[in-house]
């Protein structure tokens, strides 16, 4: 998604509204501390950005102050947002293949120990029009099973040398696979602006808001690039 800095969005500047949305969880006071403004005002904001589907009342998180509001796909589509011009379908294509052509990088470098199960396409690309605001993917993530050139021991402990080389320190097992996968991420954006990464369940929320909003065709396209094969037994 592509947002113009000149743009308003229920009133106010689009970069505000932007960063506003990258709270991802918020009550009414930090809607306040966003847009200075008082709280009359702040109501106004909430029911204008829930009216027009970029907000909804949070269902996991409460607070004894008031009510608690999270982003929906649209919210969090907006978080995402950058101010770059669309590119042609050309250029979108090129954006494409060095995205695949890093997902086959990982999975062949021993330098991972987390690599893409699959890759989804959607949004602007996967349609027929000749520009594209970026490329909309979805990495679904596993630990590596096996290696090119080592052992799964010799390659876990390459990686712990080199976290202590960088004197970094992983406290659970969860964080642990959490910085794996981070890393394994990171490699794959490259830090391009026209890659857009999405959580696993991304297609799951899209089609959930569709629902709440009584579309007759809930959920958008969606198509599978990229998938592992199955680990050997």
């Amino acid at each position: 998604m592509r947002i113009d800095p000149e743009d308003r969005i229920v009133g106010y500047p689009a970069l505000v509204m932007r960063d506003l949305m990258r709270r991802k969880v918020f009550d009414g006071k930090a809607v306040e501390t966003v847009l200075k403004i008082g709280a009359a005002e702040a109501g106004r904001v909430i029911e204008a950005l829930a009216a027009e589907d970029y907000i909804c009342p949070s269902e996991r998180f409460k607070s004894p102050t008031g009510a608690v509001w999270q982003t929906t796909p649209k919210g969090t589509k907006l978080a995402n947002a950058g101010t770059l011009p669309s590119i042609s379908r050309a250029e979108a294509d090129k954006v494409m293949a060095e995205f695949m052509a890093r997902v086959k990088a990982v999975a062949e470098s021993d330098d991972y120990l987390a690599e893409p199960a699959e890759v989804v396409l959607f949004g602007s690309y996967l349609t027929e029009a000749p520009t594209v605001n970026d490329v909309d993917l979805i990495v679904r993530l596993r630990l590596k099973g096996r290696f090119q050139t080592r052992s799964y021991d010799d390659a876990l402990r390459a990686k712990l040398d080199a976290l202590a080389a960088k004197k970094l320190r992983i406290a659970t097992g969860r964080d642990w696979i959490v910085y794996l996968q981070n890393e394994a991420l990171s490699f794959l954006q490259a830090a391009s602006p026209y890659v857009s990464l999405h959580r696993g369940d991304a297609l799951q929320l899209i089609e959930m808001a569709d629902r709440k909003r009584g579309l007759a065709e809930a959920g958008t396209p969606s198509k599978i690039v990229y998938r592992a094969a199955p680990r050997r037994r």
